[in-house]
């Protein structure tokens, strides 16, 4: 009698657990298809967070010629304000001309390499597009947009490039561009201004403590500029804010 129950107990679990498996198996399945869908999702999210919009994507069905370069056309690339600066000084452009090569402003780079906005993904990708093309597509670029520098100025090997390299001219630009007079500029970067005026003339040098002064301050916004300013005594500095630009650019 105990032989015979414990032969139905058997039979009966082996039952419930064959049907518990055909429950159980359409809904881990499905399971399994939210989690890909939620990892998928959070994914989106993250890249929304991180670039505050979404990439645009055709509406049209795509066909498997156009499934590769729609792909490539919504990938986005990494630009960051680093890497901002590094093209900029790996081309040997100032903001100014840096600003007309991209067909934007000259606040507009300074914010990107100050960090205060990113650019959008048409720029990014305008960006990726030159970081990556040769000494001679760069030089037509140049011709194209009118756009005078020094043949080894353009260098394919970023590496080479240093961080706080000094050119007098970009030195001037962000001076006039920004209305500043030398003795502003000087307060800026706790020199005389003596000192400005040999840098921008070519007749002297800045030392490396210095440059590195030079290229954070030439990555300031304006906002960010006026703040400096406004921590210098008014009878030292002129004004709080940044003045309008002068004729002379003094």
């Amino acid at each position: 009698m105990s032989s015979l129950k414990q032969i139905l107990d058997e039979e009966i679990r082996r039952v419930a657990r064959k049907e518990i498996k055909q429950i159980l198996t359409p809904v881990l399945a499905k399971m399994s298809e939210m989690r890909k869908t939620i990892s998928a999702q959070e994914k989106i999210i993250r890249e929304v967070q991180k670039h505050g919009s979404l990439p645009t994507v055709s509406e049209k069905k795509p066909t498997s010629e156009s499934t590769d370069a729609d792909a490539a056309a919504v990938k986005v690339p990494r630009i960051t304000k680093a890497r901002i600066v590094k093209l900029r000084n790996k081309l040997g452009l100032s903001q100014m001309k840096f600003a007309h090569l991209l067909g934007a402003s000259l606040p507009t780079i300074s914010h990107w390499e100050s960090g205060k906005t990113v650019p959008r993904l048409e720029q990014k990708i305008r960006l990726a597009e030159i970081r990556d093309m040769g000494k001679h597509e760069l030089e037509e670029l140049f011709r194209e947009k009118g756009i005078a520098v020094q043949a080894d100025k353009i260098s394919n090997d970023t590496a080479t490039e240093s961080p706080a390299s000094f050119e007098k001219e970009r030195l001037t630009a962000f001076r006039e561009a920004h209305g500043l007079s030398k003795a502003q500029l000087a307060l800026l970067l706790g020199v005389s201004q003596f000192s400005v005026g040999r840098w921008e003339s070519g007749k002297g040098q800045p030392r490396e403590a210095q440059k590195a002064k030079i290229m954070e301050l030439l990555a300031l916004s304006e906002e960010q500029l006026q703040q400096k300013l406004a921590e210098f005594p008014e009878k030292k500095c002129g004004t709080g804010n940044v003045p309008q630009k002068n004729v002379d650019g003094k």
